[in-house]
């Protein structure tokens, strides 16, 4: 049986709790994600999603219920040291990372944390490197100012910064926003290859493409309350559910609907669905 990662125990969370402009994130949400899983968040603008992934990386604290990740607890009476001990062993990459580089270098940007931490010398450059290397960051740019680099380049320097504090869980809002293709495609691979190393994935996204080719679980929020989490094909299946929450399957679950007998299990990606039309048109040819 897989371990758990992250808990969520009836937890709620209200902006601006107590005082006359108080306004509900999150209520009573309850889920399990196991650890090493790679699990989409998605939903609609205000639906809470960016308040259940702060609560994750310990960045706020529930106003009501409990958030266990990795053992460690987090309740409305924690403390800020209990807050830094989740915040020490999750990775986050904010929508838009490259908002926060600010040192005079690529380099000693992705070496902030380290050296925040006391890690020596040698251990610094060598993850440094490794980080660097992970996201393909061109080697004759380490030394330039963030501020030279190309919109996509920056994106991929804040990653570094996140990867090379080596986190156990990596959550990741809107990752591939502002890249190009080639670009979104390479952090897919990377954040695949960080998967199948046992690093627990969470990504927010609105590429639901995203979600059926990489995700093994999806999470759909919805006003503020988790309104499904299972795996993708699951949740395409529900039509209704899906179009009451505003979202749109993958094409290729769309064409998949129109095209295949009914009961099919649902493709997934455009090449599934070739593959699916090649079997049943073969098999009609051979009834004929």
């Amino acid at each position: 049986m897989a371990q758990t990662a992250i808990e969520f125990n009836s937890v709620g969370y209200t902006y601006h709790s107590g005082t006359s402009l108080a306004s509900s994130g999150i209520r009573d949400v309850t889920f399990t994600i196991p650890s090493g899983s790679f699990t989409a968040i998605i939903g609609q603008t205000g639906s809470g999603k960016s308040t259940l992934v702060n609560l994750i990386a310990g960045l706020s604290k529930p106003t009501t219920g409990e958030v266990t990740v990795l053992g460690q607890s987090l309740t409305k009476q924690s403390n800020k040291a209990q807050q830094a001990g989740i915040q020490q062993s999750v990775g986050y990459v904010f929508q838009f990372p490259e908002h926060q580089l600010f040192a005079n270098t690529v380099w000693d940007d992705v070496a902030f944390g380290p050296r925040n931490l006391g890690w020596s010398t040698a251990k610094i450059n060598q993850q440094v490197q490794t980080a660097l290397e992970q996201v393909n960051f061109p080697t004759n740019r380490y030394q330039q100012s963030p501020l030279e680099l190309s919109g996509g380049q920056q994106r991929l320097a804040a990653i570094a910064g996140v990867l090379v504090m080596q986190p156990q869980i990596l959550i990741l809002d809107e990752p591939t926003a502002g890249l190009d293709s080639g670009a979104s495609q390479r952090l897919l691979l990377l954040l695949n290859q960080l998967h199948q190393a046992g690093v627990t994935i969470i990504m927010i996204t609105h590429h639901l493409e995203y979600v059926a080719e990489h995700a093994d679980r999806v999470m759909l929020m919805g006003d503020g309350q988790l309104q499904f989490a299972g795996h993708p094909q699951e949740l395409f299946r529900n039509a209704e559910l899906m179009k009451h929450n505003h979202v749109l399957p993958p094409a290729a679950v769309q064409l998949g609907q129109q095209l295949l007998p009914p009961g099919t299990n649902l493709p997934l990606s455009l090449n599934e669905l070739a593959k699916k039309l090649a079997t049943q048109l073969k098999a009609g040819e051979q009834d004929e």
